[in-house]
């Protein structure tokens, strides 16, 4: 499992977090609607299979491991403020970190011309 040591050194299982976060956020988001009952239903269809294929590969594993973390900060926000408020605040974000990597570009650019 992958674990995260947090502020009073007790780690935390991700895994069992994401597990959490996930089946929490199916009840409260997927299944009350058409489009999100169709997910989880193609979802269990091809996750077990998947599963065994990826438990089988240890590079595997790991790439899984680390690609859920934003999955699982999502599903909580979303269950901490809601899921609009939580797209909201994502979408601020990446405008923000986007606007301030093109600040950053155009001045890396107009110093390179000034040299």
């Amino acid at each position: 499992a992958l674990f995260l040591p947090l502020r009073d050194n007790n780690p935390v299982d991700l895994i069992s977090l994401f597990h959490l976060s996930e089946t929490q956020f199916r009840d409260r988001f997927l299944l009350t609607n058409t489009l999100g009952k169709a997910f989880v239903r193609i979802y269990s269809a091809y996750s077990p299979p998947l599963a065994v294929f990826i438990a089988e590969h240890e590079t595997m594993r790991l790439i899984v491991r680390w690609s859920v973390l934003p999955l699982v900060g999502i599903s909580w926000l979303a269950l901490q403020i809601g899921l609009v408020l939580a797209m909201i605040l994502i979408l601020l974000s990446f405008a923000v970190i986007t606007g301030a990597l093109l600040v950053l570009h155009s001045k890396w650019r107009l110093q390179r011309r000034k040299v």
